[in-house]
């Protein structure tokens, strides 16, 4: 199976702004991040950072990290990862189907989530 690992890293969070850099005992999320996919899948080829702020593509080409520059017009992290996979592969049709489904099963498990938990206080 094909696979890449998208870590999405923005800049502009109401909050917490550029979260990606901020240190936790001196290494940056992102560095920690993915130092974690590295452990997992030991391929560093195999893992991508998507941005559209200059300055994590700055940090990313210093530790040398694969980058890509995404739109800074998403509104979620959904669409980021679309644009990913329609620069990295010609047939986005299995992502669109798996991402609808993905989608669907996520709104019916919120939905019997909420369900349950409503019937739990009445």
């Amino acid at each position: 199976m094909k696979y890449l690992i998208v870590i999405l890293a923005r800049s502009k969070s109401s909050r917490l702004p550029n979260k990606s850099l901020i240190k936790i005992q001196g290494k940056e999320i992102l560095f920690r991040t993915h130092e974690r996919c590295l452990y997992n899948v030991n391929d560093s080829q195999k893992i991508l950072v998507a941005t559209h702020h200059q300055s994590i593509v700055s940090y990313c080409h210093e530790n040398n990290f694969n980058v890509t520059i995404t739109s800074n017009q998403f509104l979620n992290g959904t669409d980021r990862v679309c644009e990913v996979a329609k620069k990295k592969c010609a047939d986005t049709s299995k992502l669109k189907a798996y991402l609808k489904i993905n989608t669907i099963t996520s709104l019916k498990e919120g939905v019997h989530k909420f369900a349950t938990r409503a019937k739990s206080l009445s």
